[in-house]
């Protein structure tokens, strides 16, 4: 992984995409059991306690 990863920093175009392409399958087989996506979204709220009713109001 180590190798692909210093692969994809020092080459472009079609190499750099064949070597991300590379990456991805071997993440994929190495962790199968997380989902990949090409985007991250990373969301937080926090409700002021005085928004909040408490129980039985």
């Amino acid at each position: 992984m180590n190798r692909l990863i210093e692969q994809i920093d020092v080459t472009t175009g079609s190499e750099r995409d064949a070597a991300v392409a590379a990456l991805n399958a071997l993440f994929e087989k190495d962790l199968p059991l997380v989902p990949t996506t090409n985007s991250v979204v990373v969301s937080a709220s926090r409700v002021p306690s005085v928004s909040v009713p408490k129980r039985g109001e």
